[in-house]
């Protein structure tokens, strides 16, 4: 979340000092938690993988009195497939009242309504992780092991004792090892960074050694996806420096960049390894859940404010064939948060299919207008990268670059 040119001026002290004596970590290997998956119903060996952008928490969202609600429109899509992937953006405390920006913090409640929505995995490094200073990404982790051990969820990007940063999170599913890791480019707070997986990647230094690291550790996996925090905020195209970042983390074995930070979806790009190998690169998701359009009118379709309220949720699905994984495009569904009508006034903020949403009595017509110019927008825009939502979101075989 952006905090303005004076806290930005603020911030590069912090990721000076992060860069000078926060150094990378580059010994853990494995997690030794290794939780059984729960197999869902993807069918013929596949394994269906959803990605989601950020989970936010503003104070329209945390203080609804029913957070299941924000998913009751798409809980039966994560619920279907096998591991959905979602940025945790705030920290989790119970011990202290919530807050919204800019050092935000939920009540357990908020996130495991997301976990009930059928949320497997969820990244915790980003820009707001030491929102709370040390104490709040202990809480967050301890809230975070909890939910593990009731519902068997998976999480990375920061860690308890300072040596177990970048330890790889090992899932298991179908026969397909699938590593995870989690990390941020920068934080906000400079206390309890030291917990959390920090590479400052448009330093060459700190890039060389952690893509030197991903060379080390990638094959132990079958598959492994990275989460990236980082690049520019409110940019719908990613930066060139996030852009080859990327593909160099591709050719040392990712298969799958997974990048948040912007709060705007960005393209996403197909990438043919030289040895035949098949590489996605999602250069940010957007929000998936946040306040930020709270304060838009009916008439505020073409503000740039607008972009952050609209997302995707992508799908691939994962076969192992012989020594290989093999990965083939699924679904893109294209969803929007909406502020649902509740009465005579405005409601509460849900995750909407956005192809559905015009003629549903939840909003009034001029909002309904509003959704129905945005549609088109965002048809208009998506098309372009080779994605055609209204006809069930299928992906093609060519990326959004070209």
């Amino acid at each position: 979340m952006m905090r303005g040119w004076c806290i930005l001026t603020r911030m590069i002290p912090l990721l000076l000092l992060g860069v000078l004596l926060l150094g990378p970590l580059w010994g853990g290997e494995e997690s030794s938690r290794s939780v059984p998956t729960s197999v869902h119903s993807s069918e013929g060996g596949w394994v269906l993988l959803t990605f989601a952008g950020d989970l936010m928490a503003h104070n329209v969202n945390y203080r609804m009195e029913d957070y299941d609600a924000i998913y009751e429109d798409v809980a039966p899509l994560l619920r279907r497939d096998d591991l959905s992937f979602v940025n945790l953006e705030t920290v989790v405390r119970g011990s202290a009242p919530p807050s919204s920006f800019p050092r935000f913090s939920v009540d357990p409640a908020y996130v495991e309504a997301a976990v009930r929505a059928g949320f497997d995995v969820f990244s915790l490094a980003n820009n707001h992780t030491c929102d709370q200073g040390e104490a709040g990404v202990r809480s967050t982790l301890k809230e975070m092991a909890r939910l593990s051990s009731r519902y068997g969820i998976h999480y990375n990007g920061a860690v308890t004792r300072r040596e177990d940063r970048f330890t790889v999170t090992r899932m298991e599913v179908k026969g397909v090892r699938i590593g995870f890791l989690a990390v941020s480019e920068f934080m906000n707070e400079i206390e309890g960074s030291g917990l959390v997986n920090l590479v400052y990647f448009p330093h060459e230094g700190r890039r060389r050694a952690f893509l030197d690291f991903l060379s080390r550790v990638t094959p132990q996996y079958d598959f492994f996806v990275l989460s990236v925090h980082g690049g520019e905020e409110y940019r719908r195209v990613p930066l060139e420096v996030k852009r080859a970042f990327f593909r160099e983390a591709v050719s040392r074995g990712v298969d799958v960049v997974w990048s948040h930070h912007p709060h705007v979806l960005q393209p996403w790009e197909w990438i043919r390894t030289p040895e035949g190998r098949r590489a996605l690169v999602l250069y940010s998701l957007g929000n998936f859940v946040s306040g930020q359009t709270w304060r838009l009118g009916p008439s505020d379709w073409e503000e740039e404010r607008a972009y952050t309220g609209e997302s995707v949720l992508f799908q691939v699905r994962i076969r192992k064939e012989g020594e290989r994984v093999v990965m083939v495009p699924g679904q893109v569904v294209p969803v929007v948060n909406v502020v649902r009508k509740e009465g005579e006034r405005r409601g509460v903020y849900v995750v909407r299919a956005f192809s559905v949403l015009t003629g549903r009595v939840e909003v009034d017509p001029p909002w309904e207008e509003y959704f129905r110019r945005r549609y088109r927008m965002f048809r208009a825009w998506v098309v372009g990268w080779g994605l055609d939502p209204v006809r069930g979101g299928s992906l093609p075989s060519s990326g959004a670059f070209r």
